[in-house]
């Protein structure tokens, strides 16, 4: 697809079967680059450990059963837990989701996908989150239709 254009390809949901460089199982979504080895739950360190990975049951990192809920490390480096991250996307809102989380469809194509709060930034420090393949649909859809909406505003004036 060209750049910009939401795509078509269904969000995955499942945990990457990758090994990290330190042999344990990449901890992140099989959609997403694998993250660095300081992000591996069994060697991190206990400051990552510690984090807050889970915004609605407030585990940290090292409680998330990763087989369950696997993580995304957005470019800041903050941990999330996917049905975390799912939930402030508000992924129900655009996809139809089946159990744990897995996209199954895409609900109501023809709705605006405008951002009625500021969905691309990280809940923790507001980086960005663009880089993050579950998300670009909706990402790049809200963005195209906010452009789309500025250029019917200047072009009518």
């Amino acid at each position: 697809m060209p750049c910009s254009v939401p795509c078509d390809i269904l969000p995955c949901s499942e945990r990457c079967g990758k090994t990290l460089p330190c042999g344990h199982q990449c901890p992140a979504l099989r959609s997403e680059a694998c993250p660095r080895v300081k992000f591996c739950q069994t060697c991190c360190t206990d400051e990552i450990r510690n984090l807050q990975a889970d915004y609605i049951t407030l585990e940290s990192y090292g409680e998330v059963d990763l087989d369950a809920d696997p993580i995304i490390v957005p470019s800041c480096g903050h941990v999330i837990t996917m049905s975390s991250l799912d939930g402030f996307m508000d992924m129900a809102k655009y996809y139809t989701l089946g159990e744990g989380s897995k996209v199954t469809g895409v609900f109501n194509a023809s709705i605006a996908f405008s951002a009625e709060k500021d969905m691309t930034t990280c809940p923790s420090c507001r980086a960005s989150l663009r880089n993050i393949q579950r998300y670009s649909r909706i990402i790049r859809r809200a963005a195209l239709d906010e452009s789309s909406k500025r250029f019917i505003v200047r072009s009518s004036i």
